[in-house]
């Protein structure tokens, strides 16, 4: 499955540059790890900076937009998950 990288930066896919830009800064700021040495955090930053070296290309933003799409119409609105199979009255009462 692919990263939401609009998730990873806590943005709108509306968002303009600027706010793409100003999330990446605090969200650096916060896990770079130079300032945090968990190892969580320098997997956070390694997310962040790869969702944010896409979102801030226009032309990588674009056909990330355009696979986003492609994904959601796959699922189509409304449609239900598989369900499991019931197990047999005889499975249910066996001893």
């Amino acid at each position: 499955m692919t990263p939401d990288h609009y998730a990873t930066l806590g943005v709108s896919p509306t968002s303009e540059d600027v706010v793409i830009r100003a999330a990446y800064l605090a969200l650096m700021r916060r896990y770079h790890p130079d300032r945090n040495s968990s190892a969580e955090a320098a997997e956070r930053a390694q997310a962040i900076t790869h969702a944010y070296q896409v979102l801030s290309n226009w032309r990588r933003r674009s056909e990330y937009d355009l696979k986003r799409a492609q994904m959601s119409a796959l699922r189509m609105p409304g449609s239900v998950a598989p369900r499991r199979p019931r197990p047999s009255a005889s499975a249910l009462f066996a001893v």
